[in-house]
């Protein structure tokens, strides 16, 4: 009789070493994913950061751009005065009055250059974030092989 419970402890300690090792082969399986999903939420982030810079550079362009003809625009002017044959490019009704389409390139200017210091924030915290996850994942991989060690 007592062979039989021998035998059934021997059954029950196999099964629960079996139990045992099954969990921790699916937390390692667990581990290898959620480091798998961090490096593609990783990447995911460097390339919305890729892009977010790409679109920063081109909303500058635009404010260059219009500097530029802005400038363009009144050295012709001033020129054109100092030359008293030359035609006048452009001619002011209303003397300094400022117009209407002046006061809306002023303001859609400085709404771009707003939107610019702001998403260089944002570019500046995708970066924050993404130095804390990679760091994560380092600590992930290093705590998954500790633990099969």
């Amino acid at each position: 009789m007592h062979n039989r419970s021998n035998k059934s402890l021997n059954t029950d300690k196999e099964e629960e070493v079996a139990s045992i090792e099954a969990q921790f082969e699916y937390v390692n399986k667990l581990l290898k994913w959620s480091i798998l999903d961090l490096e593609k939420f990783i990447n995911t982030l460097r390339a919305r950061i890729s892009a977010e810079e790409v679109y920063v550079l081109a909303l500058a362009k635009i404010i260059k751009n219009n500097t530029n003809a802005t400038t363009t625009t009144t050295t012709t002017t001033i020129n054109n005065s100092n030359n008293n044959n030359a035609p006048s490019t452009t001619s002011s009704f209303f003397g300094d009055y400022t117009t209407l389409y002046q006061q809306s390139t002023s303001h859609y200017e400085s709404s771009i250059e707003k939107k610019i210091e702001i998403r260089k924030e944002f570019i500046n915290c995708l970066k924050y974030q993404t130095e804390i996850l990679v760091k994560l994942k380092v600590k992930e991989i290093i705590t998954n092989k500790g633990e099969k060690g």
